[in-house]
């Protein structure tokens, strides 16, 4: 895992790229269902940093031997492309 100062270097590299925001977990543990719901601004970062945290997401989850299929729906109002 991540200690302190690995977490704060990781922190430093995505404030120089540019990336701070906010989220919001919707976690359904029951169903096996987690959504997130991330505001990162401008909407061109958001749309990167979403794409980039998905791919993250499939690697980790790929990491413990669960494989994953991404469904990207079509660009929505208001992403900022």
């Amino acid at each position: 895992m991540f200690d302190q100062s690995q977490f704060e270097q990781f922190r430093q590299q995505a404030a120089g790229a540019g990336f701070s925001g906010s989220g919001l977990i919707d976690v359904h543990p029951g169903v096996g269902v987690i959504r997130l719901k991330l505001n990162i601004p401008p909407p061109a970062n958001q749309k990167v940093f979403t794409e980039q945290f998905a791919q993250g997401l499939v690697v980790m989850l790929g990491g413990m031997n669960i494989s994953v299929k991404i469904h990207t729906s079509e660009e929505e109002a208001g992403d900022g492309a």
